[in-house]
């Protein structure tokens, strides 16, 4: 039997109430984590290595889809109606400073998909995927040049 890992304390398990339960009840034996102390590694890592680097990020947003999510009964009434869009800011803002952190990175925003870029559009993601293997191959220390 699988473990499921949950974030304990985390925000956005109001949003994955249902499937939090669902998990409860096939699995009541679940393992929780500290969601802020399984943080401290990334607070304390070295800086990032230079390397070949493409960032995917979604262009559709979480934000809009709240309110009916929410009417639906999908999540829960408890869920703030601007949870989406403050995911979408903390998303963004967070593949744009992975993608600053290496020099010579593609930061590629127009993914024309949700969450799940690899899901969605697999050749877009496999393209990146092969670019970076062939730059890599080559010893590049970035994706452009």
């Amino acid at each position: 039997m699988a473990t499921l890992l949950l974030l304990a304390g985390c925000a956005a398990n109001p949003l994955l109430r249902g499937e939090i339960d669902e998990s409860v009840a096939e699995y009541p034996a679940l393992e929780w984590i500290d969601a802020e102390l399984s943080f401290e590694p990334l607070r304390t890592a070295p800086p990032v290595r230079q390397m070949p680097l493409i960032v995917l990020s979604s262009d559709r947003l979480i934000g809009p889809t709240i309110p009916g999510l929410k009417a639906a009964g999908v999540i829960g009434q408890e869920v703030p109606d601007d949870f989406g869009y403050i995911t979408d800011t903390g998303h963004q803002r967070s593949q744009a400073v992975q993608a600053e952190m290496v020099a010579g990175s593609v930061f590629i925003t127009k993914t024309d998909s949700g969450h799940n870029v690899h899901i969605e559009q697999p050749a877009l993601v496999a393209d990146a995927i092969l670019q970076v293997l062939e730059r890599v191959r080559h010893g590049a220390k970035t994706a452009v040049g």
